[in-house]
């Protein structure tokens, strides 16, 4: 009986950030309006929407679920631009950051890169489209121009931002692994265990467009002390415990050469690797805290 209200609990939770994000589709859709007037005011439209829609995924999380969100490693100053990478392991890694960023009070600044496929998804879909989300095909040469326009339109209006990127490219799975292993084997590249090789041409292009714009770059390594949970799980109880582990390198620190920079995003990987080998035997990350 448990089971079949937690399960109940979790669709009306779901229900009600589908209906949510309907409603701010229409006033995002409406804004179209104001945007011939005042570009900044669509933009502050459109970031308040995403804005309270993030905090209500947040406060369904933490204070609704009660779901343990616990930060360890470096504090984060106050109003930086940031690019933010991470391990991919499941869809709840997405709500687990937004709990980071919503910690540090930059919701309302938050871009992310994701699939071009999404952007024809319903409601979903239609409001990154609205936020700018950097939409990615998986051609480089296509994608190239698209963020190139993308991050010198972010330049030139000093956009806020905090953009985060899952440079794996795709969920981790055993089977990806062991794909990546061979390929890394085969072409003398790092071979790790517990994430996939990141793939580097985003991350180069990020760092150089954005090289004015940017303070630092975030690393974030996300564990799960249970085994990796689904995005159901996460309105359902199924999912108690989130780890996050939190790396920040000023851009002085961040080599902006594509073949230094892309070396150093493999270092960070290599001891992304080490991290999450030493959670899976000790169920945290080192305990150096910072602010709940």
């Amino acid at each position: 009986m448990s089971n079949l209200s937690s399960l109940l609990k979790g669709m009306c939770y779901f229900i009600y950030l589908v209906f949510l994000a309907l409603f701010f589709n229409v006033v995002q859709l409406l804004s179209v309006f104001i945007y011939p007037f005042s570009s900044q005011s669509f933009r502050k439209i459109n970031s308040a929407c995403a804005w309270f829609w993030w905090e209500n995924v947040v406060f369904i999380m933490r204070k609704i679920q009660r779901i343990k969100v616990e930060f360890t490693g470096d504090s984060i100053p106050k109003n930086e631009h940031a690019m933010i990478i991470s391990n991919h392991q499941s869809m709840i890694d997405i709500p687990a950051i937004l709990c980071f960023v919503s910690k540090e009070k930059r919701l309302f600044d938050l871009k992310w890169f994701v699939k071009d496929i999404l952007k024809y998804v319903p409601i979903l879909g239609w409001g990154m489209k609205f936020l700018n989300f950097v939409f990615l095909k998986r051609d480089w040469i296509k994608d190239q121009k698209k963020i190139k326009k993308t991050f010198q339109h972010i330049t030139e209006n000093k956009i806020p931002i905090w953009l985060i990127s899952f440079v794996e490219g795709t969920r981790i799975s055993k089977d990806k692994v062991k794909k990546c292993q061979e390929f890394c084997r085969k072409t003398n590249k790092p071979v790790f265990n517990h994430v996939l090789l990141p793939k580097t041409k985003g991350f180069v292009s990020t760092i150089n467009g954005l090289q004015e714009r940017l303070d630092a770059v975030y690393d974030l390594t996300i564990g799960y002390p249970q085994k990796i949970p689904n995005i159901t799980q996460l309105f359902t109880g199924g999912c108690m415990n989130i780890h996050l582990h939190i790396r920040r390198f000023p851009m002085s620190k961040v080599p902006s050469c594509p073949k230094k920079a892309q070396i150093w995003l493999w270092h960070r990987f290599g001891e992304k690797d080490e991290l999450l080998k030493f959670f899976n035997k000790a169920y945290h990350f080192p305990k150096t805290e910072v602010s709940p």
